[in-house]
């Protein structure tokens, strides 16, 4: 073996090449800086050459088992060996996270271990993928990271995405993770304790799922997607018991509803629910409720669980206010309904209903409306196509009684300051169907370019005639007064000597008292002088008593 002279360093001896027939005994003692006992330093300069960093033959003409092709100790243990029969050992001291044996791959160019094996005890191996384990804590190479576990009694993969990966020696709590256990159940999400499948979270199925066999079968998904349950007897069901429910079926362009079932009832007998949920309320949110159906997060109807259903529209429009139709099978149409437009508009109809268009539609010809606005309780009738209130345009029924939030009420006009304010005739009537009736008539009168013009209506034949009262809608031409009376005195009911025809001239009309008419006659007004022409308007209108005796 060629031999070169010492170097400075008395402590290392080079060699070019050759053959020893003995060993290397390196016996420095304690040392205090980096002194490796075997280093090596080469130059690998041909493209031809096969090289070795360090190369070993050993001729096994005889050895123990134990013998070792490679054994790095450390005070006297062995932490790395490779057998003879190639076997490569890792070992640790203790079962502690700190002298655990553990194989960690790396990359040079970020020297993060990417792939890694260890063994915490005979219950605890693991490999791990982008993650390590420094022998305190687990480390993330990546932002995910994934290991396959193995403890006692399951074989875990595991997802991590925070700082902290893998598993938690000697405890393990994943609720990311696929476990199988020994006894070949599967829990994902969760532990799979005495259940095949356990899923902590939703599940999906795309197939065909069958669970059970033959007549026995408890439960199938065919392959039209329809979940079928039953126990192999015709017209009969199984219990599915769930914890949870959960409907994925993503944007969907025909009817599929999330939850559909058919069922026929042929025992009377026997009380039968189509739907039942039985809730035990150890403890909840006031806001609990035991249905909630939503549309776009928004809820729409539910049912709390102290009992009381909530209506929602998400705003005050015709479209999208919450009402609520009671129909008959018979004809489809809503009999009746509630609904509410704002705060301030409330309404229950009869025979109507508002499919959110312009205006109520009618289910038969007469439609009966109880209607609230921020000022009045308005009774409301209606005959005609458009029934009921207009919602957002006012409210202008002339065959309605109106409640105000004053205490007066309104029949066929609104209230106002009067205590009650009636369109129309008022009649008091007694046993026997006798009757005293407080009325008016009125019309437009277009005064006549002559020297009088009677109007069309006329004081009832036997009527008390209380007053006459007249407006000037448009200026009479020519003259400067009129009276109002009729064919026997001209100004027998204007109050004063006359009335001036300008525009917004009134006048009661009550110069003549109670007044008895004995036969039909027509007003008549009289100008001081002839207009010269018929343009122009005056607002006539009788008011009278008229009785009527009784029958019996």
């Amino acid at each position: 073996m060629p031999y070169y002279p010492p170097t400075s360093d008395n402590t290392k001896l080079p060699l070019a090449g050759g053959t020893m027939t003995g060993g290397i005994v390196s016996t420095l003692g304690a040392i205090i800086v980096d002194t490796p006992a075997l280093s090596a330093t080469q130059t690998w300069n041909s493209g031809g050459v096969t090289f070795k960093g360090l190369f070993l033959n050993v001729t096994n003409t005889a050895s123990a088992a134990a013998s070792k092709l490679l054994d790095l100790q450390l005070g006297g243990s062995s932490k790395f060996n490779i057998g003879l029969d190639g076997v490569v050992s890792i070992v640790g001291p203790a079962i502690t996270l700190a002298s655990m044996p553990r194989l960690h791959f790396m990359f040079t160019s970020d020297n993060d271990p990417a792939m890694g094996y260890l063994m915490y005890a005979h219950d605890n191996l693991a490999i791990t993928f982008d993650s390590y384990h420094n022998g305190t804590d687990w480390i993330a190479s990546h932002t995910t990271a994934l290991s396959l576990y193995k403890t006692g009694a399951e074989l875990v993969v595991g997802w991590k995405s925070s700082a902290t990966k893998g598993v938690s020696f000697p405890g393990f709590a994943l609720t990311d993770a696929v476990r199988f256990s020994n006894n070949g159940s599967l829990g994902i999400g969760i532990a799979a304790g005495g259940y095949r499948l356990n899923v902590n979270g939703t599940a999906r199925i795309v197939g065909p799922l069958e669970i059970g066999t033959g007549a026995d079968t408890a439960f199938s998904r065919n392959a039209a997607g329809v979940l079928e349950v039953n126990n192999g007897t015709a017209g009969t069901f199984r219990d599915l018991k769930l914890r949870t429910l959960i409907s994925e079926a993503g944007t969907i362009t025909a009817d599929t509803p999330a939850l559909s079932a058919t069922q026929t009832w042929n025992n009377a007998a026997v009380a039968f629910n189509g739907i039942k949920l039985n809730v035990t309320n150890t403890a909840s949110a006031a806001a609990s409720a035991l249905m909630d159906l939503q549309v776009g997060g928004s809820s729409r109807f539910a049912v709390g669980k102290d009992g009381v259903v909530t209506i929602s529209g998400p705003s005050s429009t015709l479209a999208t206010m919450p009402r609520v139709h009671f129909k008959f099978d018979s004809d489809g149409d809503p009999a009746l309904g509630f609904l509410m437009y704002s705060h301030d508009n409330l309404a229950l109809s009869f025979d109507a209903y508002h499919g959110g268009g312009a205006a109520w539609m009618a289910s038969h010809t007469d439609a009966f409306s109880l209607y609230k606005t921020s000022s009045e309780l308005v009774v409301g009738w209606a005959s005609g196509l458009t029934k009921g209130v207009a919602f957002g345009g006012g409210f202008q029924l002339t065959d309605s009684v109106r409640f105000s939030n004053n205490g007066s009420l309104g029949i066929g006009i609104a209230a106002g300051t009067a205590r009650l304010n009636v369109q129309g005739t008022v009649r008091v009537s007694g046993a026997n169907a006798q009757s005293l009736g407080i009325q008016t008539l009125t019309e437009l009168t277009t005064i006549a370019a002559a020297a009088t013009t009677d109007t069309t209506i006329q004081m009832p034949a036997g009527a008390i005639v209380l007053a006459v009262s007249v407006r000037v809608t448009t200026a009479i031409p020519t003259a400067a007064t009129f009276t109002v009376g009729d064919s026997g005195v001209a100004d027998r009911f204007n109050t004063g000597a006359s009335v001036l025809v300008a525009a917004g001239t009134t006048n009661a009309g009550t110069k003549a008292g109670a007044y008895y008419n004995a036969g039909a006659l027509a007003v008549r007004i009289t100008p001081n002088l002839t207009p010269a022409a018929a343009t122009r308007v005056v607002r006539v209108t009788i008011h009278y008593l008229q009785a009527t005796p009784p029958t019996s």
